[in-house]
């Protein structure tokens, strides 16, 4: 009687992953195919050191687009998970470096209740021990992904609200144009050693 009690409980408890619907335990959201499928490393080259973990594509672009729109936070340990395998697998020894992030505008924020790449940021520092500062602020007026390219450009508001450490990681969610992570990177490395940028997904 008490297995069969346990087997109901546990069926009850049993979810779908929200990407391809394979059934899930309750306490995950994304099923390992999917989340091994997001993985496609790759670097963009140009000034900056800027990394992405994988591309802007099924099942990635899902698994984003609900973290972000559809009220999943806990999506972020996810994302930041594809992080820190990219930090591994690069080989990017950035010990000693400071983590921070792009944050949102405020009308982002207010939509969604949280700053999609702030929570990327915190699991992924705290995976590898390392220190997380918010060290930018922004001014932006319109969301990023409203826009085209060239008026993504001039939307780009962001200034330094905080002490610049030596070695600082950006951590973002996605690397469309270039345009803010590019920018981040201008305004620290006028004064840091070293500045490198990580994204979870970067667009075609």
């Amino acid at each position: 009687m008490i297995k069969t009690v346990g087997n109901i409980l546990g069926m009850l408890l049993d979810t779908c992953c929200l990407v391809c619907g394979s059934p899930l335990p309750a306490d995950q959201l994304i099923c390992e195919k999917c989340t091994d499928s997001s993985y496609n490393p790759c670097r963009t080259a140009g000034e900056y050191e800027i990394y992405h973990a994988g591309h802007y594509t099924y099942p990635l672009s899902n698994i984003i687009t609900l973290y972000k729109y559809h009220s999943h936070p806990r999506i972020s340990t996810v994302l930041s998970g594809l992080l820190s395998r990219l930090y591994t697998d690069m080989d990017m020894n950035l010990q000693a470096f400071t983590v921070t992030f792009i944050p949102s505008n405020r009308k982002s924020i207010f939509e969604k209740g949280f700053t999609p790449a702030e929570l990327i940021a915190k699991k992924f520092s705290h995976t590898f021990g390392l220190e997380f500062r918010k060290i930018f602020s922004s001014e932006s007026k319109e969301r990023q992904v409203t826009l085209d390219k060239d008026r993504r450009t001039s939307n780009v508001k962001l200034y330094i609200d905080g002490h610049i450490p030596k070695k600082t990681v950006i951590i973002d969610d996605v690397y469309t144009t270039g345009a803010t992570m590019r920018t981040a990177c201008r305004l620290l490395a006028e004064q840091s050693l070293r500045v490198v940028g990580i994204t979870v997904a970067k667009t075609s």
